[in-house]
């Protein structure tokens, strides 16, 4: 059975779509965490307390570890930025669906 060009150009192109949405995301983390001054909202939500109430080394540290996540969302939104780009310009037209396979254990955390 054949599938239509339009199908194929969908089901090539859809993930990929969805991939790079992602990737976004990474990226506007990569940069709230390496342009990070204190910090972030949701980090002192979750540890109740407030930035100033902690000590100057506290601080530096916790700073530190901020920032160095960046860089790693940044590795992240590489690793799922090129691979769609790639598969979208391959002509297998079921090469696209091969990201889910990349996608799923970098997002969940874990390779298995």
């Amino acid at each position: 059975m054949r599938v239509p060009k339009s199908q194929a150009q969908l089901a090539r192109l859809l993930p990929s779509g969805l991939s790079l949405l992602v990737s976004l995301v990474e990226l506007k983390m990569a940069a709230k965490g390496l342009s990070a001054k204190e910090w972030l909202p949701f980090h002192q939500a979750a540890a109740e307390a407030d930035w100033g109430s902690l000590t100057p080394r506290l601080r530096l540290l916790l700073l530190f570890m901020v920032r160095m996540a960046g860089p790693g969302f940044l590795g992240l939104f590489l690793l799922l930025a090129a691979p769609p780009i790639y598969l979208a310009r391959n002509l297998d037209p079921f090469a696209g669906l091969a990201i889910f396979g990349i996608g799923r254990p970098t997002a969940s955390g874990s390779a298995s």
